[in-house]
């Protein structure tokens, strides 16, 4: 299994500006708390615990606890004392619909945020992106995922990201990446 560095995948434009410390800052209310309601279980999802398995173990993270949210982004980091990946109502109950590569990208996308050192923060994105590339070794599902899942981005951060994640896909470090995901 490949081993992939933040340093691999660090977009220029997060390199520059400062980390801030795992979990939101946000006072509770804020756009930035989801309303957590419970764990989401094994049982309940097994192929996204597989998943988050086997991406937290190519980028050597701890696996972290997967909640529930009524109102979160589809995918997003949250937490003070205890880091979670949030996963949205919406999402559960559209993952049938939902691509297996595409929950992969939103995994990778969530675990490159962890090992970035950044929660749910627009500052990381980018970098987030690119690690689910790294990781799948394709741009064209974490591409996807950013469409399906773009909400109320307004189109010029989405063409942004889509640009941006495309443009890395054809460059020489993205190949050597690509390399070594397969």
């Amino acid at each position: 299994m490949a081993r992939f560095d933040a340093g691999e995948f660090v977009h220029p434009f997060d390199q520059s500006a400062p980390l801030p410390d795992h979990g939101s800052t946000e006072p509770p209310g804020s756009p930035l708390t989801p309303d957590l309601t419970q764990e989401l279980t094994r049982q309940e999802w097994p192929e996204l615990h597989a998943a988050l398995a086997a991406v937290c173990a190519a980028f050597a993270l701890a696996v972290p606890p997967v909640r529930r949210a009524k109102r979160a982004a589809q995918g997003c980091l949250f937490g003070q004392a205890e880091v979670a990946v949030i996963v949205a109502e919406e999402l559960v109950d559209l993952r049938s619909d939902l691509r297996p590569d595409e929950l992969v990208a939103v995994l990778a996308h969530q675990c490159g945020h962890l090992l970035l050192g950044t929660s749910w923060t627009e500052r990381a994105e980018l970098s987030a992106d690119r690690a689910a590339a790294a990781y799948l070794g394709d741009a064209d599902p974490i591409t996807r995922a950013v469409f399906r899942f773009a909400g109320a981005d307004a189109p010029a951060v989405l063409a942004m990201r889509i640009r941006g994640i495309q443009a890395w896909a054809a460059t020489p470090g993205f190949a050597r990446l690509r390399a070594r995901s397969s």
